[in-house]
C-alpha cells in the first residue's frame, strides 16, 4: 500500500520533499505506528528508497537528491504520543474515515498490500459490464465501491463488493434519490412481529417487580406447538426471572459460552420448532468461509480452515446466519465491535451468501443470511442480501440492551424477544427458499464457457507485513 502512496505523491508533488510528504501523510504515519518504531529513521528510509525509485530512470549524473530537511519529528512524537495513550482512535461512523486514515488499533485491521489491491482489481475488471448494477441516473454501484476501495489503506468491506448502507463515507457517493432506488431493489425489511406475541410482550408493560412480572408470566401457560411463540416468550422471561434471581448481573468473569448458555438462550430456543434448522454453539468453523478460502488451493497444499463463529444457523442446504460474542460491551466504537460489525461479519454473512448463490442461482435476489453481534449484554442485527449479481448489500439494528434492573425487564426483554422473532422470519424467508420444490429440468454439463454469471467470493485478508522498513 506504502508503495501505492508514494506513486500517486510523486506523480503530484512539483518539489518532492520528506518535509511535504510528511505534513500531506501525517494520518499515515501516526497510524503505522508500532512500538519502539524509530519514526524518523523508518520514514527517512522510506521516502529516500521511493525517491530512487522514481528516478531510477534518469541517469545517475541527472538524478536529483531527495530533500530529507525541515521536518518536525518532535511535532510527529507528540501526535503519536497523544494517540497511544487515548483509549480509542479518532473514528468515523463506519469502518474508516479516509483514504489516509484507520479507525480501529492496528491490532484489528491489516493494512492492504499491493498484493491485495492488485487482486481487487482483478476481481472488479472480472465483472461483466452488462450484469452491473447500474441505477437510473447512469451511476454504477461497483464503480463507485471499486473507486472507495482503492482508495482504503485498510481492508473493508468494500474490497468485498458490499454496501454499507449505514456508512456515511460510502452513501455520501450517491444522491438521496440515488439512495432510494438503492434501497427499492428487492428488499428485504424485517418482518412485523406475530400479532399474538406483540400483545403477549405489551401485557408485561408497566410490572416492575419480580412479584408482579412472575404472577404475570405464570397466568396460564401455552401449547408448544399451537402457540410456539407464546411458549417461547414465557420461557425466555421466566428464565430471564431466574437470572436475576440468582443474582447473575452484572457479569463478571462469565465466558462468552456463558453468556450464549444463560444469557442468550432465547436465540437458539426460538428455532425449535424448525425441524429444518439447526443452531449450533461453541467457536463452530463456517464450511462456506472454508470453501471459499480454499478456492485456489494447489494438490499438495494443506487445507485452510474457515472462520469460526460462536453460533451457526444451519439448514440442510448450507449455512444462512452466523453470531459473535464479546464478554465486554466497550462501547459502540469499541475495537472488537467495530471490527465485528465492520469488517468479519459482513464477510461471513457474504461467504454464506455465496455459497447459497452457487447452489440456487435462481433463488439469489430473494435470500438472506443474517448475523448478531453480541459484546456484552448488548445486542445489533446485520442483515446481508444479493440484490444484484455482483453487490451484497448489508443493514444493521440499532443496538438492543438486555435488561439489568428488574424495572427494565418488561421493555428492554420485550424488545429482545420482538426482534428476535422478526430475525427468525428472515432466516426461514431464506431456508424455505432453498428448500422450495422446483420443476424437473434436464441437465447438462458444466463449462468454462456456460457458467452463469454469479456473486464473486470475498477476498483474502491480506497478510500483515513483517517488516518495518521495506516500502
Amino acid at each position: 500500500m506504502l508503495l501505492v502512496v508514494f506513486d500517486q505523491y510523486f506523480k503530484n508533488a512539483e518539489k518532492p520533499s520528506l518535509k511535504e510528504f510528511v505534513s500531506d501523510h501525517k494520518q499515515l504515519i501516526i497510524d503505522d505506528y508500532e512500538k519502539n518504531h524509530k519514526v524518523r529513521d523508518i520514514w527517512t528510509t522510506r521516502f529516500a528508497k521511493a525517491h530512487a525509485n522514481n528516478y531510477q530512470h534518469l541517469p545517475k549524473k541527472d538524478k536529483p537528491k531527495p530533500d530529507l530537511d525541515g521536518v518536525d519529528w518532535y511535532e510527529i512524537t507528540i501526535d503519536i504520543l497523544s494517540k497511544r495513550n487515548s483509549s480509542t482512535y479518532t473514528e468515523s461512523k463506519c469502518s474508516h474515515s479516509s483514504s489516509l486514515s484507520t479507525t480501529t488499533t492496528n491490532s484489528s485491521k491489516v493494512t492492504v498490500t499491493e498484493t491485495f489491491l492488485k487482486e481487487f482489481t482483478t476481481d472488479y475488471e472480472k465483472m461483466d459490464d452488462g450484469y452491473k448494477w447500474t441505477l437510473s441516473t447512469g451511476k454504477v454501484v461497483e464503480d463507485i465501491l471499486y473507486s472507495y476501495g482503492s482508495k482504503c489503506c485498510y481492508e473493508d468491506v468494500s474490497h468485498s463488493f458490499i454496501l454499507d448502507m449505514a456508512c456515511d463515507d460510502i452513501m455520501k457517493n450517491f444522491t438521496k434519490e440515488e439512495i432510494e432506488e438503492i434501497e427499492k431493489k428487492s428488499p428485504h425489511p424485517l418482518p412485523e412481529i406475530p400479532e399474538q406475541l406483540l400483545n403477549y410482550l405489551n401485557d408485561f408493560i408497566g410490572l416492575t417487580t419480580m412479584e408482579a412480572l412472575e404472577t404475570r408470566v405464570r397466568k396460564r401457560y401455552f401449547d408448544f406447538h399451537e402457540e410456539f411463540y407464546l411458549d417461547w416468550a414465557q420461557n425466555s422471561i421466566q428464565n430471564v426471572l431466574r437470572l436475576f434471581h440468582a443474582k447473575y448481573f452484572p457479569l463478571t468473569t462469565q465466558t462468552e459460552a456463558d453468556i450464549i448458555r444463560r444469557v442468550y438462550t432465547f436465540i437458539d430456543t426460538v428455532f425449535d420448532d424448525k425441524h429444518n434448522l439447526d443452531v449450533r454453539t461453541g467457536e463452530m468453523e463456517s464450511t462456506a468461509s472454508s470453501d471459499r478460502r480454499n478456492l485456489l488451493r494447489e494438490p499438495n497444499e494443506r487445507k485452510k480452515h474457515g472462520h469460526k463463529s460462536d453460533m451457526l444457523f444451519i439448514s440442510f442446504k448450507g449455512e444462512v446466519g452466523c453470531t459473535e460474542v464479546g464478554k465486554k460491551d466497550a462501547g459502540d466504537n469499541g475495537t472488537r465491535e467495530k471490527n465485528e460489525l465492520g469488517l468479519k461479519l459482513p464477510k461471513m454473512l457474504k461467504d454464506q451468501m455465496w455459497k447459497l448463490v452457487h447452489l440456487f442461482p435462481e433463488n439469489s435476489s430473494d435470500l438472506v443470511t443474517v448475523g448478531l453481534v453480541m459484546m456484552g449484554l448488548k445486542l445489533r442485527a446485520v442483515i446481508l442480501d444479493n440484490p444484484s449479481t455482483y453487490v451484497c448489500r448489508i443493514y444493521k439494528t440499532k443496538p438492543y440492551f438486555f435488561p439489568t434492573e428488574v424495572e427494565t425487564i418488561a421493555n428492554d426483554l420485550g424488545m429482545l424477544l420482538g426482534v428476535t422473532s422478526q430475525i427468525k422470519q428472515l432466516i426461514c424467508s431464506t431456508v424455505e427458499n432453498i428448500g422450495a420444490h422446483k420443476p424437473i429440468r434436464s441437465s447438462g454439463y458444466e463449462t468454462t464457457t456456460n457458467k452463469p454469471e454469479l456473486l464473486l467470493p470475498c477476498p483474502m485478508s491480506p497478510k500483515p507485513k513483517k517488516s518495518t522498513t521495506n516500502i
